[in-house]
């Protein structure tokens, strides 16, 4: 009886040891078939040539500091000419001032010139004299 469960242990040790090699071998397969392909590259031809030295880029600028535009000469805006982002070149007209009070001084100076006593080669009135 000895002999038979010794053979009967012996089989059950032999089937356990070929599962576990069967077991091993299915699962190092499968981590094979699972991994990812290799990748696609795309590849050109080298060439050689010279790079453009100028580029136009479209973007926006931040600055640090920020300042107020201002005129040389006095008066409102009444039409401005361009748009924000709008290229302007050297010399453009960017506004149109309302120049009605300019104007007006202007034609004051000018009556002012013409009616004076000095323009007519008069002497202007001795206003100090005491006849």
């Amino acid at each position: 009886m000895s002999i038979t469960i010794k053979r009967i242990n012996l089989t059950i040790l032999i089937l356990l040891i070929l599962i576990f090699v069967l077991t091993t071998l299915s699962t190092a397969e499968n981590k094979e078939k699972q991994q990812m392909p290799p990748a696609n590259v795309v590849v050109s031809k080298v060439t050689t040539g010279r790079l453009a030295p100028e580029q136009e880029f479209i973007g926006t600028v931040y600055y640090l500091e920020v300042s107020d535009l201002s005129g040389e000469v006095g008066g409102s805006v009444e039409i401005i000419q361009f748009e924000e982002g709008q290229r302007t070149k050297k010399g453009e007209v960017l506004v149109k001032l309302n120049s009605d009070l300019l104007e007006k001084k202007l034609q004051a100076k000018m009556w002012f010139k013409d009616n004076s006593p000095l323009h007519a080669g008069n002497q202007p009135p001795d206003v100090y004299s005491t006849r």
